[in-house]
């Protein structure tokens, strides 16, 4: 799995653990960015309220809209709009020591209209939850070994002299879960001033 690339962000995170789990999960840490883009119309299903947006790296992503969006007659494939896109991870660390391998999981969704939101603008997310199982704690070495969902082990370096010094707190079968999700919001239907912006 691709998950296990993005675990040199751990050292730099809080893996400590002040004292013996108080909690059955600890929150370790989070990153969230946010980066407002100009993406490419692929096509429009107005009738359903749907329309399929290519991302940066040319890939089809699927945004459900609500009946909110009343101008969606009028866009077209080719045409361009403004998209809100949000990248988050978050760490947590569950205390609990589990003889069972990690796993994973994996969704993906829209966010629909509510009575209590009845206009969400049109959301469209990917979520994925991993965790990485503790095998191995090198305390002299200042290095953690994970297992992933796929079997496979990483070594991760402990840089940080504060987290150093709490390492002897974490146990072998611990499970670091680390929550990614990734939303695309549709912002706006005319994106040339932001489109202007982004050529200077």
């Amino acid at each position: 799995m691709q998950f296990l690339k993005s675990l040199p962000l751990i050292s730099t995170l809080a893996i400590a653990v002040a004292a013996p789990a108080m909690a059955a999960d600890i929150k370790l840490g989070s990153a969230v960015e946010a980066d407002e883009v100009v993406t490419k119309v692929v096509s429009v299903d107005a009738k359903d309220h749907r329309l399929v947006v290519e991302d940066a790296s040319g890939k089809h992503i699927t945004v459900q809209v609500t009946d909110a969006a009343q101008d969606l007659g009028n866009l077209k494939s080719g045409d361009y709009i403004a998209a809100l896109v949000i990248h988050s991870v978050a760490f947590d660390l569950d205390t609990k020591v589990e003889s069972r391998a990690p796993g994973g999981i994996e969704a993906e969704g829209v966010e629909l209209a509510t009575p209590n939101n009845p206009h969400p603008g049109g959301d469209a997310f990917r979520m994925a939850r991993v965790q990485l199982k503790i095998v191995g704690i090198n305390v002299k070495k200042h290095e953690l070994t994970f297992e992933g969902p796929d079997g496979t082990t990483k070594v991760v370096s402990v840089d940080d002299p504060k987290l150093r010094s709490k390492m002897s707190a974490l146990k072998v079968g611990q499970m670091l879960n680390v929550t990614y999700e990734d939303t695309l919001q549709i912002v706006t239907a005319h994106p040339q001033a932001v489109a202007a912006k982004s050529s200077q």
